[in-house]
């Protein structure tokens, strides 16, 4: 068949011509899905109060994620802030 894909057809199929046709789905690999941080969580990285993860939050500085009256964070989200925010300290 032109244009067939790998999954289309599985060895040992019946062409399409014929009377059964077996179709395969292409394998997807599972998407990672991220750990959500609390409130909490995120002040332990970063070291500072949970008042001071809402003021972050309140400026607009640290992306969170809302669930009903709960907030989260990716740990992506966390390491782009930490980079964003990164300083040479003098000794």
């Amino acid at each position: 068949m032109s244009g067939e894909r790998p999954w289309d057809r599985r060895e040992g199929a019946l062409d399409a011509g014929e009377e059964v046709v077996v179709l395969e789905r292409p394998f997807v690999e599972p998407r990672r899905i991220a750990c959500l941080l609390t409130k909490e969580d995120a002040a332990e990285v970063l070291k500072i109060s949970t008042d001071g993860v809402d003021r972050l939050v309140k400026r607009g500085e640290l992306p969170a994620i809302r669930i009903g009256g709960l907030v989260r964070f990716t740990p992506d989200d966390m390491e782009a802030f930490i980079s964003a925010n990164r300083q040479e300290v003098d000794p």
